[in-house]
């Protein structure tokens, strides 16, 4: 075949726009990813917080649990015995409510299948597995748009968490709190819509 062959040339678009769009997924991917991280450990440090243990033996055990469950379970557990005020309880309550919605995307993204949409604008998305042999619905599958979207949430909830920890925040910052932020955060981890039942 020569290198005019209009079908070779067409081929090879495609095959550049398949790996363009396999790249742009994985970024996106990598940083929800990473978004996700941070999050669980601005638990583990009101889990520290909570449990006054020091850092090694708070890091051993919350972590010793082999799921996010597990370690959001504990962080409840912890709070009432916690030397926290009611206003500080309440903000990890509302920030473990808000994480564990969004646990449920991070699900969706983290055991998906990985499949390649050849469309107008081609994209690789995750699905279920279940989903693989049926039609594809929108909605039903993750994009890179979702990735992104999950990772700027996943980042602002981050930065509530942190935002009212002594820690990390002056006593004056502390005192004022997070709960409107935390509240207005949207309630899926993919939506940019903030969250009206909770403001």
């Amino acid at each position: 075949m020569s290198e005019s062959d209009p079908d070779e040339k067409v081929r090879h678009q495609r095959l550049r726009a398949k790996l363009a769009a396999l790249d742009e997924f994985h970024k996106a991917l990598g940083s929800a990813q990473a978004a996700w991280s941070a999050m669980e450990d601005g638990l583990f440090e009101w889990f520290k917080q909570c449990t006054s243990m020091h850092t090694k033996l708070a890091r051993a055990v919350f972590y010793s649990a082999r799921s996010f469950d597990g370690r959001r379970d504990m962080l409840l557990a912890a709070i009432p015995f916690s030397p926290c005020d009611e206003k500080t309880r309440t903000g990890i309550r509302l920030c473990i409510k808000r994480v564990r919605k969004y646990a449920e995307f991070r699900n969706r993204f983290s055991h998906g299948h990985l499949i390649y949409l050849d469309r107008e604008i081609p994209q690789h998305v995750l699905t279920e597995g279940r989903s693989l042999e049926s039609p594809l619905i929108e909605g039903h599958f993750v994009t890179c748009d979702d990735l992104r979207i999950a990772a700027l949430n996943f980042g602002k909830l981050t930065d509530c968490l942190l935002g009212f920890h002594p820690d990390w925040q002056p006593e004056s910052v502390c005192a004022r709190g997070c709960l409107e932020e935390i509240r207005a955060l949207p309630a899926e981890a993919h939506s940019l819509e903030p969250n009206q039942s909770e403001t």
